[in-house]
């Protein structure tokens, strides 16, 4: 093969995967996919109520081969499934696209045989249960599932990532030439890659769910107050790990808003919308880090001011001498949000936020408080040191 054609091939392969090709695009593409599948489940709910004839068609896009798109059956994901029993939970799912339990046994094969699966596999398992969390009926195995398979698939892009950059790198020449440049370009953007999607693995990475709990947030399910149980078995460590999962928007927010409304004094709400603030935040200057994109910059600001606000909120419900756990919680959450802040605007040279200097006061402050516990020790000790050597 010559190498204009080998050249051609690399850049064909990158092409398979809109995210390989540009790694920066990473949740925006994943966002339009999961919006796909969301839209088939829609076309579903409408044939349906066209007329029930339809409601025992494949919801499959029928202009295209089921090997060569993702739909709600996972044909694609279960023909490369070794257990036998993959295609017939396929045929289930194309017959019941809402079979929630099929699609979860599906994906639990597909974590069963994690050593071999793909890039293609654990993009389309990822994607499948994402899907999953977009359901008002919330349980530890959906999200759990979820998480797993969010660590496979950047774990295997990150993977893919290296094997190109690698060929990109060994096919530049030296030689000045318009191809020679095209394809130094693309071997750095890859590089660069590389480090943005092991960036967002360790900001994303979060512990499992260690207890089985469900929660139903459909309309009508919801009482009008929540339980203790609820509260400390379902919407507090659910939101804390749908937070670590950026293509949930519905269910978090779902969630928040009940907390909202029945909780209303209580620190858990804005404890928690403002770690889905900073988990954006992290995420918008891991891009900027390595991009320069200044958008990017303002986008990282603007979730981090709305994690303050945020968790300002919080601290306005915190008694004036902290002792239960969920004000304890907060005032350490305050004081890691604004050292956060001063510690990434000074990473990318970017003056702190008016009045930010006497939030890390308010801060240290408060974290005396609550100073036997160690977290709020630790963050305070480094509020100190910023400020001395920042020399203010």
């Amino acid at each position: 093969m010559s190498n204009t054609n080998e050249e051609e091939s690399l850049f064909s392969e990158l092409g398979k995967f809109e995210e390989l090709q540009s790694p920066f695009h990473l949740f925006p593409v994943l966002h339009r996919e999961l919006e796909s599948l969301n839209r088939l489940k829609r076309n579903r709910e409408k044939s349906v109520l066209v007329s029930s004839v339809l409601s025992g068609l494949h919801l499959g896009n029928d202009s295209q081969n089921q090997e060569e798109t993702l739909d709600l059956s996972g044909t694609r994901l279960g023909n490369h499934l070794e257990n036998p029993e993959a295609k017939q939970l396929c045929s289930k799912l194309a017959s019941n696209p809402m079979d929630s339990s099929s699609r979860q046994e599906l994906l639990g094969m597909l974590l069963e045989q994690r050593e071999s699966a793909n890039l293609q596999m654990s993009r389309d398992g990822y994607l499948l249960s994402m899907f999953e969390l977009e359901s008002p009926q919330l349980n530890s195995e959906k999200i759990n599932t979820a998480l797993y398979c969010q660590e496979l698939y950047l774990f295997r892009l990150h993977e893919k990532l290296r094997e190109m950059a690698l060929k990109f790198s060994q096919k530049v020449q030296g030689d000045g030439s318009e191809k020679d440049n095209e394809l130094r370009e693309k071997a750095n953007e890859l590089k660069q890659g590389i480090t943005y999607i092991q960036n967002c693995a360790s900001i994303l990475k979060t512990t499992p769910l260690t207890k089985k709990f469900e929660l139903d947030l459909r309309p009508g399910k919801v009482g009008k107050k929540i339980s203790n149980k609820e509260l400390s078995e379902g919407y507090d460590p659910f939101s804390r790990r749908l937070s670590h999962l950026p293509l949930v928007d519905i269910s978090l927010n779902q969630m928040l808003e009940i907390m909202r409304l029945l909780e209303r004094n209580n620190p858990l709400v804005g404890y928690h919308q403002s770690m889905k603030h900073e988990i954006l935040a992290r995420l918008a200057f891991a891009d900027a880090l390595l991009t320069k994109d200044s958008k990017k910059e303002r986008e990282g600001a603007d979730q981090f001011s709305k994690a303050l606000i945020a968790v300002q909120q919080a601290m306005a419900l915190v008694g004036y001498a902290p002792n239960r756990s969920v004000e304890i919680a907060t005032v350490v959450r305050f004081g890691q949000i604004v050292y956060m802040v001063a510690k990434i605007y000074r990473l990318h040279q970017i003056p702190l936020p008016k009045g930010h200097q006497e939030l890390m006061n308010k801060a240290i402050r408060a974290l005396q408080k609550v100073s036997e516990d160690k977290n709020a020790k630790i963050i305070q000790q480094n509020l100190l040191n910023f400020k001395e050597q920042s020399g203010s």
